[in-house]
């Protein structure tokens, strides 16, 4: 028999709302929580600069982490296909950079993880 997927099955669920009480500029307000999200520290780097930020306090070293694609997976789907969330539901700075990075993998890729 072949072996078990190494990541178990899992969910991300995210929730998108503009708070009235937070900055504006930091809209949309996107709370997530999963089950069962890897992240690949192999897929992480030192950067300048957030990339979906560009020139925002970009002075010094390499102060950010840099998300290679697939540095967050859980093996799951999404609704709607694909394998991506729409970044359109995350604020410009480090969360849009977190999530372009997360991907839904399957059976076949899960058993790789």
């Amino acid at each position: 028999a072949p072996a078990p997927p190494a990541l178990p099955p899992g969910a991300l669920r995210c929730r998108v709302m503009v708070h009235p009480r937070l900055n504006r500029p930091t809209a949309p307000h996107t709370v997530c929580d999963g089950d069962h999200v890897l992240l690949d520290t192999s897929k992480l780097s030192r950067v300048k600069c957030l990339k979906h930020r560009p020139g925002y306090m970009c002075d010094g070293g390499a102060t950010y982490h840099g998300y290679a694609p697939g540095a967050f997976l859980t093996r799951c789907s999404v609704g709607g296909g694909g394998d991506t969330v729409s970044l359109t539901h995350f604020p410009s700075d480090h969360l849009k950079d977190i999530f372009d990075s997360w991907r839904a993998v399957g059976d076949a890729e899960a058993a790789e993880a």
